[in-house]
């Protein structure tokens, strides 16, 4: 794809990045930087594939959300994410990239 988005999804998220902190709260471990790298991949292939281009911040916020999960339980997070991975279902019968 030629969209300069779907290039600079590509250049920043799918690459991996040195691992920068600006203090204890933004440190994001080479593990963590790993996955999320796989994730961006398989999201970006995905949506190519599908030709849905403009989903690829969808799927990183569902990714941020489900890593919040983690440190900040919150049930209206729950909720939101059961709804998109009911949605999802309905319109793909292919499991989901997460």
């Amino acid at each position: 794809s030629g969209d300069p988005a779907v290039i600079a999804f590509a250049k920043y998220m799918c690459t991996p990045q040195p691992v920068q902190t600006k203090g204890p709260a933004d440190k994001l471990d080479a593990e963590d930087q790993s996955h999320f790298t796989a994730f961006c991949t398989g999201v970006l292939y995905e949506c190519l594939t599908s030709e849905k281009p403009e989903m690829l911040p969808v799927y990183a916020s569902l990714f941020n959300a489900a890593r919040d999960m983690e440190e900040r339980p919150s049930w209206q997070l729950v909720c939101d994410l059961r709804l998109v991975f009911t949605y999802y279902g309905l319109l793909s019968p292919r499991p989901y990239p997460l």
